[in-house]
């Protein structure tokens, strides 16, 4: 998916009253203590004012142009970078915790699987958060996928994690999105 300027403008408006959006910024305020910190997809920002209220160096990744001109604008002193969750070209190890918070439902499977084992590569932890049911397979709004929770728990062993937390968000008729604390195993 790639949000164009007008769709990225509004992007916080549309979603920043909503339950499910609150919840996962309460579960990135929890599980996020200390350390570096990379939040890809960084979107427009919407977690910065955490990483800056603490004190955590932070870099954001977003492969949407769009999405980082709004957090630029927001966020003039933020260190952002065009890129992807897939190969974010980082060095192993480099940041504490990876932020990547409604991007899996815009990937696929196999996708999905690969964005975990990068996430595993370049951070200690990862605040992640994914759509699950327990079939998988459901094409949602703008073509985003619900995953299967197996599949889901099967990518995150393959990556070399295990699900430390987990928080339920939000509940659809196309599944229940969660937010999960992944760390090393």
């Amino acid at each position: 998916m790639q949000f164009n300027g007008a769709y990225a403008s509004a992007y916080d408006a549309e979603r920043d009253s909503k339950p499910g959006w609150m919840a996962e910024h309460h579960a990135v305020a929890d599980w996020l203590k200390e350390g570096s910190v990379l939040d890809c997809p960084v979107g427009t920002g919407r977690f910065i004012p955490l990483y800056l209220g603490r004190r955590l160096p932070f870099i954001g990744m977003d492969r949407s142009e769009a999405m980082l001109e709004v957090c630029r604008s927001r966020f003039p002193a933020a260190r952002l970078l065009t890129g992807d969750m897939l190969a974010t070209g980082l060095p192993d190890q480099s940041y504490g915790t990876l932020v990547c918070v409604r991007l899996l439902p815009w990937l696929t499977p196999p996708e999905m699987a690969e964005a975990l084992r990068e996430a595993a590569r370049v951070a200690g932890r990862a605040i992640v958060s994914v759509r699950v049911d327990k079939v998988g397979g459901a094409v949602c709004w703008r073509g985003s996928l619900t995953h299967a929770w197996d599949e889901f728990r099967f990518a995150v062993q393959d990556a070399g994690l295990r699900v430390a937390d987990i928080r339920e968000t939000a509940h659809s008729p196309v599944g229940r999105f969660l937010m999960t604390l992944l760390e090393p195993r």
